[in-house]
């Protein structure tokens, strides 16, 4: 795949002008005249040596199979936050309802019987790519990162681990708060050597899974009280969870070794009790939970499978995005419905031991994996539940299905589905506060290598003359407002282009002002300034004018997912005065799922 580019400057920077005017004629506070000097004098002073550093880096990474942009990005966007992933980045699906009804034995088997034989297909390179318009491959990086990882927090950045999809042959169910390991293969007696070797191991078959969920089940029901609501902890921000992990969870007896086993996972399946319906409670349950103890926000992703038979998915962002998540989700729910249904009137086994000494398929058992707790732990979990339950109750989700029309008619009128409900969004926004402000779409760079994504930015003067068209008293015919609104959406769509390209505006001026960081630098400092620092004194003027924050404070933050087997797609705000609006463009209908 060819090389993630660097765009050319003064073209970024005349986009950059062009988004940022709009959001800065509607506001005393800033001035669109300075913000113009500063960027001309930019590009005439230390622009063009910060593009010549950013080009000879792209080379380096390129040669490296990398990109200019993937382990900033990672850094910033990412391991860099101290904000609570589960509110403030990660994301969810909830999957579609399997029509035959299965219980929660029956779904959570087909959807790990699938699941497991994607991973398969990942591990022995025999997953078909993905592919855009034309048929051309997208990059799959991602996909060598999806299993067997786990976010571990740190002092002033985290660390996204990932360890090898060879040589470690297990996944993590927890029910009821108690944890257990459960083998991937049907030989399990060497699972660090089975890989390594190159034997071909068969993988448990749907029969053997939900025997094994099975005896999970019943041994968590027979245990005395939940076990311990480790969850929670992961919920917090990072400086707290940083604080817990290393000061009162690992240091216990035995926790070490558990979380060791954790971390090495493929995934965690959640067996969770909750019994979601509508959308908003499918949302809620797949994002934050009804409640946490079954989840484990750090982890590379959680399969949810609740009480009711419902499903779906939690994802943590740190190295894959929607796109590829969606991918892996339409495969396992698309071929768990192919599946037969396993009846569960059969003898369920003995309950789990500490360790399994047979290698035989038919002593395959779960391994129970102990938490111990004391009272500082305790009163730390009391802590993480208190603020859990207030983030919470602070946030509201609105799932909007309108069935009136979707992209159908959408394309009858000759127009882009996704620049039509972007500009709905904004004249919603507008129609509430009387102005337009910074709004991210995301689009998918991974017809590059390493690519993972950057910003369309969706507010324009077209579309701000579009808005003020529509609003009460302004005298505009309805044929104009027409013509405005294709004029609108026709620039939305060109900025997508170039977005997809690799030509949008933000991810090239982060690169700048990264390079800017390091070259400005003293020895023994960070290379990295992450969006809570102050900017360094010598950076340029450029970003250091209040434009340039206001202009990626992102009030909304929306991306699309199309997948008819998703039935709900959410995450939070990204700025705490700001929406997160996660949307789907159906035939026949329009679903926003908007969380604050």
């Amino acid at each position: 795949l060819p090389p993630l580019p660097v765009p050319d400057l003064q073209d970024t920077l005349d986009t950059y002008l062009e988004t940022v005017r709009p959001l800065l004629q509607s506001s005393q506070d800033f001035d669109y005249e300075h913000t113009k000097r500063i960027v001309q004098a930019f590009a005439e002073n230390e622009g063009p040596r910060l593009q010549e550093a950013l080009e000879r880096r792209a080379t380096d990474m390129y040669a490296q199979g990398s990109s200019w942009l993937l382990d900033w990005w990672n850094e910033w966007a990412y391991d860099g936050g101290r904000a609570s992933v589960c509110f403030a980045v990660n994301y969810c699906f909830g999957y579609r309802k399997d029509t035959r009804n299965p219980s929660q034995l029956q779904r959570a088997t087909l959807l790990t019987s699938a699941l497991l034989q994607f991973r398969e297909k990942i591990k022995d390179r025999t997953l078909p790519a993905d592919t855009i318009r034309g048929g051309k491959a997208m990059c799959m990086k991602q996909f060598e990162t999806l299993f067997h990882g786990m976010k571990l927090p740190g002092e002033t950045s985290d660390t996204t681990v990932t360890h090898h999809i060879h040589g470690n042959s297990h996944f993590v169910v927890s029910c009821n708060g108690h944890w257990y390991e459960l083998p991937i293969y049907q030989n399990s007696s060497s699972p660090q050597q089975e890989d390594m070797v190159g034997n071909q191991h068969p993988v448990l078959s749907a029969h053997q899974i939900q025997h094994l969920l099975a005896r999970v089940m019943e041994d968590a029901k027979s245990r005395k009280d939940p076990g311990p609501n480790i969850g929670a902890l992961t919920s917090q921000d990072r400086d707290t969870w940083f604080t817990d992990y290393y000061d009162r969870l690992l240091p216990l007896p035995g926790n070490a070794e558990t979380m060791e086993r954790l971390e090495t996972a493929a995934f965690l399946l959640s067996l969770d009790p909750a019994t979601p319906e509508t959308r908003e409670e499918m949302s809620r349950a797949c994002w934050h939970g009804v409640h946490p103890r079954d989840r484990y926000f750090d982890k590379c992703f959680q399969l949810l499978v609740f009480a009711n038979g419902q499903a779906g998915f939690n994802g943590e962002h740190s190295r894959a995005d929607g796109t590829s998540t969606a991918r892996m989700s339409r495969d396992i729910v698309l071929d768990s419905e192919a599946m037969d249904l396993i009846s569960e009137e059969e003898d369920v086994p003995p309950s789990p031991s500490s360790h399994s000494s047979s290698s035989s398929s038919s002593s395959l058992q779960p391994t129970y994996l102990p938490i111990q707790v004391d009272d500082r732990l305790n009163r730390a979990i009391d802590r993480a539940m208190a603020y859990w339950r207030s983030e919470v109750k602070d946030h509201d989700i609105w799932v909007l299905r309108y069935k009136g029309y979707g992209k159908g008619l959408m394309k009858q009128f000759k127009v882009s589905p996704d620049a039509f409900v972007q500009m709905a969004l904004q004249l919603a926004y507008y129609r509430m506060y009387g102005v337009c402000r910074a709004t991210y779409e995301s689009a998918a760079t991974r017809k590059f290598r390493a690519g993972r994504t950057e910003t369309c930015r969706s507010v324009s003067e077209e579309s701000l003359t579009w808005v003020e068209s529509m609003a009460d008293g302004s005298g505009v015919g309805w044929a104009e407002k027409e013509r405005l609104l294709r004029r609108a959406i026709g620039v939305h769509s060109k900025r997508t282009a170039k977005a997809v390209d690799g030509h949008g505006v933000d991810r090239h001026l982060l690169g700048l002002r990264l390079i800017a960081s390091t070259l400005s630098s003293k020895s023994g400092e960070d290379d990295l300034m992450s969006e809570e620092q102050t900017p360094s004194p010598s950076l340029p003027a450029i970003f250091t004018d209040p434009a340039f924050s206001q202009s990626s404070h992102w009030y909304i933050s929306t991306s699309q997912i199309a997948e008819p087997c998703i039935r709900t797609y959410a995450w939070g705000e990204v700025v705490p005065e700001g929406y997160g609006c996660a949307y789907m463009i159906d035939e026949d209908a329009v679903q926003v799922n908007i969380c604050s």
